[in-house]
């Protein structure tokens, strides 16, 4: 049911959830609030017709309705409003984490129920009373829960594909379908599965978009720093065969382990610098404090794109990554990542049960320097089994004076097929890009537009 065809009229999303939805429609507020959104530039609103709790913002029809006593208030009003005033509505749907079902049932795990008939019907009834009123359906805990139960990987997998393919079947093909993921399964190779079921390319079967929920604060080590988190879970998808166009990220809006020193906005736009240089432009914001948001948005600038510009330095010598940096791995835990020596940055970052027998020696990759006379780049080349062409990725290391230790982003270029054969640095003063050339001397790819300092 997948229409890559689909146009997805969510660039910008504020998440409202359906307490604050329901309080603003009580007190009158639900206008003013949505007045506010639209002019902080935001193209979309999320609303939570069904809830982590179980609660359903929508009357539906279902034998279990009554038992479960979900359906309390109705949201659907702030939906209309929002139509209304050209904001596009994505109706999220909480599916297998409901203590309400739960309860009723008296089976499952700790307030989840687990893929079965009953939970897809409830589930599927819900989406379908939805759909008038949203351009898009969006599934949240599309999963198992993240615990053994002495389920198997691939019985778990075998139960959850059919039920989630049960239940978008009632959505219509010019409605677009989405998917919350957890932030560490872009980190899974292909045919790796995580034990909660889910991977990013049978869910791109299922699927028009997949949203990673890339929020730093649920990540461990280095890559709590907020633009981290967001770049290289954004990066692997790419890097993975993922299509950008079909990405949609979850960034952190809230507070939750935010260090004084940077405050919330500088956070929040240090994950919007990240989705840019990744190549991703759909973004949503889960569980804002609305002026802070709207003030960090309000205030990101991504530079206007460059398309000519002055060749300032070429890159052609293709060299050992080793002739110019040591790329250090190191293990925490069960995670793995590859760093930098100099400057402490981490380039990539691979998740990996140690149980496991992938490691760093037999991944299909490999780490290039493209170096040039005052410019330096780290390629590199991933030849997956499933991908019909290798992909490439460059990103720059230094030029003039800026270095590695200076950074506070990568500027990366990522494309499938041919390796490069020279890279050129382009200005046209404070604005830079950088183009990948092959040996034909045709652009093969460019990067985001940035500035150096």
């Amino acid at each position: 049911m997948l229409l890559l065809l689909l146009t997805y009229g969510c660039e910008a999303g504020f998440h409202i959830s359906y307490r604050r939805t329901v309080k603003a429609l009580k007190d009158g507020s639900a206008d003013s609030l949505l007045r506010k959104v639209k002019r902080g530039g935001f193209d979309c609103v999320i609303l939570d017709f069904k809830t982590v709790r179980g609660e359903v913002g929508v009357p539906f029809s279902h034998p279990l309705a009554d038992s479960t006593g979900a359906f309390s208030q109705d949201i659907t009003p702030m939906a209309v409003k929002a139509r209304r005033m050209g904001l596009y509505v994505i109706g999220r749907v909480t599916v297998f984490n409901d203590p309400l079902l739960f309860k009723v049932l008296g089976r499952g795990y700790k307030g989840f129920v687990f893929p079965d008939s009953i939970s897809v019907s409830y589930n599927r009834a819900v989406v379908e009373a939805t759909l008038p009123y949203v351009d898009e359906v969006q599934l949240d805990y599309v999963r198992w829960p993240d615990a053994s139960l002495g389920v198997e990987v691939e019985d778990r997998r075998r139960r959850l594909l059919p039920a989630l393919k049960e239940i978008v079947v009632v959505v219509p093909d010019s409605v677009p379908t989405s998917a919350d993921i957890f932030g560490r399964i872009p980190f899974r190779y292909r045919g790796w599965w995580d034990r909660i079921g889910q991977d990013i390319f049978t869910y791109g079967e299922i699927f028009d978009i997949l949203s990673p929920m890339a929020y730093p604060s649920h990540y461990w080590g280095v890559l709590l720093k907020p633009y981290q988190a967001p770049y290289h879970t954004l990066l692997n998808m790419r890097m993975f065969g993922f299509p950008a166009e079909r990405i949609r990220v979850w960034l952190q809006a809230f507070g939750w382990r935010v260090p004084k020193s940077l405050g919330l906005k500088r956070y929040i736009l240090r994950q919007l610098q990240a989705t840019y240089d990744a190549g991703v432009d759909m973004r949503m914001f889960w569980m804002p404090k609305n002026d802070t948001l709207i003030e960090a948005y309000g205030e990101w600038d991504p530079p206007s794109p460059l398309k000519g510009g002055e060749v300032v330095a070429v890159a052609y010598r293709d060299l050992p990554a080793e002739s110019l940096l040591t790329l250090k791995r190191k293990t925490y835990g069960k995670v793995m990542d590859v760093y930098l020596e100099r400057g402490g940055w981490p380039l990539r970052f691979w998740w990996s049960p140690v149980s496991r027998k992938m490691t760093f020696d037999n991944y299909p990759i490999t780490y290039r320097m493209i170096e040039g006379e005052g410019v330096a780049f780290l390629y590199v080349r991933e030849e997956w089994p499933w991908l019909k062409e290798a992909t490439n990725s460059v990103i720059l290391i230094y030029a003039g004076a800026w270095d590695v230790k200076d950074r506070r982003r990568n500027h990366t270029a990522v494309w499938e097929g041919e390796p490069p054969a020279r890279v050129e640095l382009l200005s046209d003063g404070d604005r830079y890009v950088f183009r990948v050339l092959n040996g034909k001397g045709e652009e093969i790819a460019r990067s985001r537009t940035f500035r150096l300092w």
